[in-house]
């Protein structure tokens, strides 16, 4: 894996009726948090659509001003113009919510997602335990 693969990673556990976030990217955090863009966010309401399925940032079609405000602001937050967003079930009450962005190649971005996918589950369900 190129080690650069992987420039933006977020990770939100929903349970139940909470979510838990995380951003590697502060300012973004900041924002999202702020702004409350959970409930207004285009990928994550695609991603929860689609469990399982990674969604492309540029998949996504903007039809109010708000996601795209939220997008246009991702990217430039987080430097990255290419990502997906993906939801994990972990169990019947809890999934995470991961986003990756890269500011390279879209393609070793989903190399890099799928190499270390296990461990990336694995440490989610250790975050999920400790939630608990």
């Amino acid at each position: 894996m190129n080690s650069s693969a992987i420039d933006y990673l977020s990770l939100g556990i929903i349970k139940k009726d909470q979510v838990f976030v995380l951003f590697s990217c502060p300012e973004w955090q900041t924002f999202y948090l702020e702004s409350q863009c959970f409930e207004f966010d285009p990928l994550v309401k695609s991603a929860l659509l689609n469990v399982d399925v990674p969604i492309g940032w540029h998949s996504i079609v903007i039809s109010r001003k708000k996601a795209s405000f939220i997008m246009d602001t991702r990217k430039e937050l987080t430097g990255c113009q290419e990502g997906f967003s993906v939801v994990k079930k972990i169990d019947e009450d809890t999934s995470a919510l991961l986003a990756f962005g890269t500011r390279g190649s879209f393609s070793e971005l989903v190399d890099a997602y799928f190499t270390y996918k296990h461990q990336l589950l694995e440490l989610i369900k250790t975050i999920n335990i400790k939630l608990t």
